[in-house]
């Protein structure tokens, strides 16, 4: 009689995470962003495609294991969480993509809990599985590692700027200083002010306050009837015609 085969799970295909995985120290340090990205990076694994996994949003070169479909849609917390999981020795880079690979591929993972076989045109060289996350002994310890993870920042050096002005000499920084531009705050003082002639009454009779520019137009007092006021103003709206000779006036008595 043949010897029976196991029976086939219902459900199909499945990724298995045991209890010794689940339980260690570094596993209960994980955050919730990174357990998701391992459980999707282990159903890329699949049975032998460990070391081909893949942390990339969209789908490349033809294969369709791009995260975005799954519900990733930032770079940043798909970059922190396998940042997480390499430093706690859940995954394994087995070859470097990007622009620092030289080309547009993307970088290559392997779970560590799993074996990885040879894969050469991918440039992935077969290696048993080395369970790096085991090496943590608590869990203070391993969130201490992801704390010192994240708090590395690369920060710009700037140079005070006293220590730019010291090796310069003290002439060469005087003249600088004079060159300068004064600060926004500082006022200028203002010039004097120019005292200017207020202007003449347009009414007759009326003299100019300011002795520097006299009042050159005619008044009543310098026309030929000061007395009449009626014929001070014909002689002023007509400039220039020649004036009227009076006529007696005529006795009508003869």
């Amino acid at each position: 009689m043949g010897k029976s085969q196991a029976p086939k799970d219902p459900m199909g295909q499945h990724v298995r995470v045991h209890y010794r995985l689940m339980d260690c120290h570094a596993w209960r340090a994980l955050s919730p962003q990174a357990r998701a990205l391992w459980l999707d990076m282990a159903r890329q694994a699949g049975a032998t495609r460990n070391g081909l996994i893949g942390t990339h949003l969209k789908d490349s070169q033809g294969d369709r294991t791009g995260l975005h479909g799954r519900g990733w849609t930032s770079h940043h917390t798909v970059l922190r969480a396998a940042r997480e999981l390499e430093c706690l020795g859940f995954i394994e880079k087995e070859m470097q993509g990007g622009k620092c690979g030289g080309g547009k591929t993307p970088n290559l993972w392997s779970l560590t809990h799993l074996d990885v076989y040879d894969n050469p045109h991918k440039g992935v060289h077969a290696h048993a599985a080395t369970h790096a996350y085991q090496r943590w002994q608590s869990v203070e310890q391993a969130s201490e590692a992801l704390r010192a993870l994240h708090s590395k920042k690369v920060k710009r050096q700037k140079l005070p700027l006293l220590a730019a002005d010291s090796a310069l000499s003290g002439e060469k920084l005087g003249a600088d200083s004079a060159m300068q531009p004064k600060p926004k705050g500082q006022k200028l003082p203002l010039a004097e002010p120019v005292q200017k002639a207020r202007k003449t009454s347009k009414h007759a009779g009326s003299q100019p306050v300011s002795k520097s520019m006299p009042d050159l137009r005619p008044t009543m007092a310098d026309s030929a009837e000061p007395n009449s006021y009626a014929i001070g103003r014909g002689q002023i709206g007509a400039v220039g015609k020649p004036q009227a000779a009076r006529l007696a006036p005529r006795d009508w008595r003869h």
